[in-house]
């Protein structure tokens, strides 16, 4: 077992019985957070707040298992809405990645 520290503040922990290694941000880049869904005129949408200036990847996926980067966004503060352009009526999963 090992931890280590990089110069940006994130920690890195060797986790040997699950043979990987586990790295923690700062506080300072804490995740952005999802806010509620909404379904309004057809489209689905929903919040991201997070720190500003935080990079994030929209990713979607059909089946939870294939993900592709629909947008991109660069948090502006406060509340940020995506909007789904896709207008089938096929299930859809979304996840925000920081980058």
């Amino acid at each position: 077992m090992g931890v280590a520290v990089d110069s940006a503040g994130n920690v890195y922990v060797a986790d040997t019985y699950n043979n990987t290694i586990r790295r923690g941000f700062p506080a300072s880049s804490a995740a952005p957070m999802l806010q509620p869904p909404s379904l309004s005129a057809g489209q689905f949408g929903f919040g991201i707040t997070g720190l500003t200036n935080l990079a994030v990847n929209i990713e979607s996926s059909a089946d939870l298992l294939n993900w592709q980067v629909i947008g991109t966004c660069s948090l502006g503060g406060g509340s940020n809405t995506f909007v789904s352009t896709n207008s089938s009526q096929a299930a859809q999963f979304y996840r925000i990645q920081v980058r």
